[in-house]
């Protein structure tokens, strides 16, 4: 529900995070005077699981959770009385559809919503710092140099703004409840097979496969913008040299990353953190019930 408490209490914040991101890659692509002789990264994969999370978004979950109001398996279930006319449970059971269907639309809007501009912010700046990162591969050049300490700090700028303003709320919320989606649905998948409704049980897989889909994809993509960004100043202050000045404008310059909140910066150590615990407590659950 993060990103539409953000719209409802700070509107400007998704369009100031979001526009400026063209010119800040354009800026880039101009830096990089080989980018066209390059190639423009492919993101067919990454296309395909957004449409498919789409997709389970727009049509199964939806579906199944009709079919849990049917089975009377919903948390709404219980305010059906024992005993009412054909009349009160029509009544009963569009209140509960209703209810539960928007709920779900409002769920589903949010994951969605945060899965498409993570995407986009944490691949826009990967791409930005690679572009960097192939003007410092072809050799000194101060100019070059110069213009890309220029974009880089920028970029700090932006991610600074964006961190302020949507990662210290998103973040936290989001490894804290993927974690918890992620280990309880990898249990309740393996657990409920052979206790629950096929298409009742079908809402666990699915559900848990769109919660992987933040720890497997954002966590790691996350983690690359601190360390390619931490590479990029290593080979900075390599290519410098001994220019005195530079050097005092880089060391002024901290890696790019995005936070969690208190708890620092996403990197390939917390990554790992995540997964580790993931696993572990998947295997607790298993061994202890």
């Amino acid at each position: 529900m993060s990103v539409p408490v953000i719209l409802l209490l700070q509107p400007v914040v998704i369009p100031a995070i979001l526009n400026p991101i063209k010119n800040l890659l354009k800026f880039a692509q101009e830096i990089d005077n080989n980018i066209s002789s390059g190639t423009l990264p492919n993101y067919y994969v990454e296309e395909k699981v957004m449409k498919l999370q789409l997709w389970l978004s727009n049509y199964p979950i939806p579906v199944l959770s009709l079919v849990a109001i049917l089975l009377q398996v919903d948390p709404l279930s219980t305010m059906i009385p024992p005993s009412c006319s054909s009349a009160w449970s029509i009544i009963f059971f569009m209140i509960r559809a209703t209810v539960i269907i928007i709920v779900v639309n409002q769920i589903l809007q949010a994951v969605n919503a945060l899965f498409i501009m993570g995407l986009i912010v944490v691949y826009s700046v990967n791409e930005a710092i690679n572009l960097l990162r192939n003007v410092n591969s072809r050799g000194k050049n101060t100019f070059d140099q110069i213009r890309g300490i220029q974009l880089f700090r920028e970029l700090w700028i932006w991610i600074d703004f964006t961190n302020l303003n949507f990662c210290n709320l998103v973040v936290p919320l989001l490894i804290g409840f993927g974690v918890l989606f992620v280990t309880f649905g990898l249990y309740g998948t393996i657990r409920m097979v052979h206790y629950a409704e096929f298409l009742v049980y079908l809402f666990v897989p699915i559900t848990t496969w769109m919660s992987l889909l933040f720890v497997g994809i954002l966590l790691p993509i996350g983690a690359g913008v601190f360390e390619n960004s931490k590479i990029y100043l290593n080979q900075t202050g390599r290519n410098m040299g001994g220019v005195a000045w530079q050097k005092r404008v880089l060391r002024s310059l901290r890696p790019l990353g995005i936070q969690i909140g208190q708890f620092g910066l996403v990197s390939n150590s917390t990554t790992k953190t995540i997964i580790t615990a993931i696993a572990e407590n998947t295997a607790t659950l298993l061994i202890m019930f």
